[in-house]
């Protein structure tokens, strides 16, 4: 404490005597990461003069001692290789510090931090909210000028620029798509300052940004459609497909954001109309924790098919089938009834087909309009019809039932089959014989089936026969021998 001693006179020649106690301004200059700058020039000053210039020691020190009661201000100059932070990022100038009051015996504290021109680094993490690193995600250090280097973030969740120049530097980064809000969205951080030594640690912490998009369907009575697929979509692919619940209705749930749509996908059976708004919306924007519900209205298409069946007099053929199939699979197969027609009622619209089915017993002309009818397209409440031709043909197979001894067994069922079907059948009668006549314009077989109290040894020629042509080769004598059960 410096004690000082002032004297005043007054006119009646009285002598008055007060003590002041001086005090002290303490400057210290540093770096932003506290290290000491040297050689920093400080002027003292008041409302009128400058009181007094100094320069920081080696501590970045600069003590004014004997400073009287007053205001003061304290201006600082950095020295060579240092500059303001303000010359770099903007903002308050800090060149000054001004209101600073010494009161009697004060002693006051003046701190100034300078940037030292040099390199630092910048280490930079980008985690998820469960605290796991976001791999793939892109960072880019980047300028006023523009982008300076890029890295990947691994599976530590962490990168490093070292070195990083002296300036004015930003991170962004390009996180997977899961993660972005829009498709060309980024996150950032600016106004970073980099200094000689600084280490700047910048933390991301992303979620995933996920909504929800869902697709209602109804008929035309405005009751939901089950089992009906949806499609969504983005600008460059299908991102999935999805059927419609009990309520009709398809739930895309945690999609990722950006801009999506939503269309019908065709479905035999169902028709609507085409367009915006309609088999389709387009340009659905999803949020972050967004929930949106999208309409659609579709309406049943049914028609009829009839398929005639008529012998060379014109007659009507019963029991005739009939095939109904599209470009990938057989639809039905159904007889036709005692007018010689098969109906196909209520069957899905779409492009259909209709073909004859061999069966024994008949023939008929190959080719397209003759066997087959394609191309036929059904429409909304559409009822056409076909007509085919066959010819009855025939072919004798004799068969006869026998036991071990010769001796004919009765009772025996005997099946006349091709193509995986039995076309005509009879038991057995006393003689242990029965004739098919009608085997012919198809390979044919023949199979028994034992009466109670006979077995027969199964395999070709023993229980079966197959690839008969009695049409082609003359009639056909069979045999099967039985063997009586042992009681």
């Amino acid at each position: 404490m410096v004690v000082g001693l002032v004297i005043l006179l007054s006119a009646c020649a009285t002598m008055v005597t007060d003590i002041l106690e001086f005090g002290s301004i303490d400057v210290q200059t540093v770096t932003r990461a506290g290290v000491p700058v040297p050689g920093s020039e400080i002027v003292l000053y008041n409302d009128i003069q400058i009181m007094g210039v100094g320069f920081t020691d080696t501590d970045g020190k600069h003590l004014f001692e004997f400073v009287p009661p007053q205001f003061y201000g304290v201006h600082n100059e950095p020295p060579d290789g240092y500059m303001r932070p303000e010359d770099m990022l903007g903002g308050p100038s800090t060149a000054y510090m001004h209101q600073i009051v010494i009161e009697e015996g004060d002693d006051k504290d003046v701190n100034f931090t300078f940037i030292k021109i040099g390199p630092g680094r910048i280490d930079v993490s980008v985690k998820d909210l469960e605290g796991k690193p976001v791999e793939e995600t892109k960072v880019f250090l980047y300028g006023p000028f523009g982008d300076l280097a890029e890295k990947v973030v691994g599976s530590t969740g962490s990168v490093s620029f070292d070195p990083v120049s002296f300036g004015n530097k930003g991170i962004r980064i390009v996180p997977p798509k899961l993660y972005l809000e829009t498709d060309g969205g980024f996150f950032y951080k600016d106004a970073l300052l980099i200094d000689e030594g600084w280490i700047e640690e910048v933390s991301f912490i992303v979620d995933k940004c996920l909504g929800t998009l869902r697709a209602s369907v109804n008929d035309a009575s405005g009751a939901p459609v089950p089992d009906y697929p949806v499609r969504l979509y983005s600008a460059t692919e299908t991102v999935g497909v999805k059927q419609t619940e009990t309520d009709g209705i398809a739930v895309f749930d945690s999609i990722s954001c950006g801009n999506r749509g939503l269309a019908l996908v065709e479905k035999s059976g169902w028709i609507f109309e085409e367009g915006r708004d309609l088999s389709f919306h387009d340009g659905i924007y999803v949020k972050r924790g967004t929930d949106q519900t999208f309409s659609f209205n579709i309406q049943l298409c049914r028609g009829t098919l009839r398929a005639s069946v008529n012998d060379a007099s014109g007659a009507p053929v019963p029991d005739y089938p009939v095939r109904l199939y599209s470009a990938t699979e057989t639809v039905g197969v159904k007889q036709t009834e005692t007018d010689g027609i098969a109906v196909f009622d209520s069957i899905n619209c779409g492009e259909r087909a209709l073909s004859l089915v061999k069966r024994p017993g008949w023939l008929f002309e190959e080719g397209r309009d003759v066997s087959f009818y394609d191309g036929i397209s059904v429409t909304l409440q559409s009822d056409q019809a076909f007509s085919f031709g066959v010819t009855a043909c025939s072919g004798q197979i004799n068969v006869r039932v026998e036991d071990q001894s010769d001796n004919p067994v009765s009772g025996a069922l005997l099946e006349l089959y091709a193509g995986n079907q039995t076309w005509d059948e009879g038991v057995t009668g006393a003689t242990g014989s029965l004739a098919f006549s009608g085997a012919c314009g198809m390979d044919i077989g023949v199979k028994v089936t034992p009466p109670s109290g006979y077995t027969v040894t199964q395999g070709r020629g023993l229980s079966f026969f197959d690839s008969l042509r009695p049409d082609l080769n003359g009639p056909a004598e069979l045999v099967f021998r039985l063997q009586a059960s042992q009681d």
